[in-house]
């Protein structure tokens, strides 16, 4: 890969060889730099702890609290001062988890809702697979509707364009929507 090609993806930056000695100012710069970095993440971590335990007790005002004190008073309706209308109102959650998936599908079956259940056929094809058409046509002749995607996997292309970055190849920047450079990552 060309000099001028890297410096297009990496936005101009100049690389840090190892024919260069650092500076006692760059490394002082870069110590401080990752001690923000540090304190950055420690404090991000505290403020997700925070919205975690700020949702919890909001869920809990929503559906213990408020409820109950409306139920207490036998309403389910207030207007407040500002206009706003609080209400409060049955509601249901529902999830079959993977271990009960089997015995919750049985049921629905057995108790006439099976056509709730949905089902879906996922076949991957590479470009180009004939058996990509052939499998479609087969399914369609059938009577099923057959949606297809194509895409490429985010991790797949990110790989790829790593590889070929490093292999020097011309990867188009806008069309694949490259942006690179350098993270630091602390381990603790």
């Amino acid at each position: 890969m060309d000099r001028d090609t890297l410096d297009d993806i990496l936005g101009g930056e100049a690389i840090n060889t190892l024919e260069v000695e650092a500076t006692d100012d760059e490394i002082r710069r870069i110590a401080e730099l990752a001690n923000k970095q540090l304190e950055l993440e420690r404090e991000v971590q505290i403020k997700e702890e925070e919205l975690k335990a700020k949702k919890e007790e909001l869920r809990s005002v929503q559906e213990h609290d408020l409820p109950d004190a409306f139920a207490e008073a036998g309403i389910s309706e207030i207007k407040l001062a500002d206009g706003s209308r609080v209400k409060s109102e049955p509601f249901v959650t529902a999830h079959i988890s993977k271990a009960n998936t089997e015995k919750a599908h049985e049921w629905l079956v057995n108790n006439g809702h099976g056509n709730i259940i949905k089902r879906e056929i996922l076949a991957k094809f590479a470009k180009g697979d004939d058996n990509f058409i052939a499998a479609m046509k087969a399914l369609q002749s059938i009577g099923i509707k057959v949606d297809s995607k194509e895409a490429v996997h985010h991790q797949t292309l990110k790989a790829f364009a790593k590889e070929q970055i490093q292999k020097g190849t011309d990867v188009p920047v806008d069309l694949f929507g490259l942006y690179s450079g350098f993270k630091t990552k602390i381990a603790k």
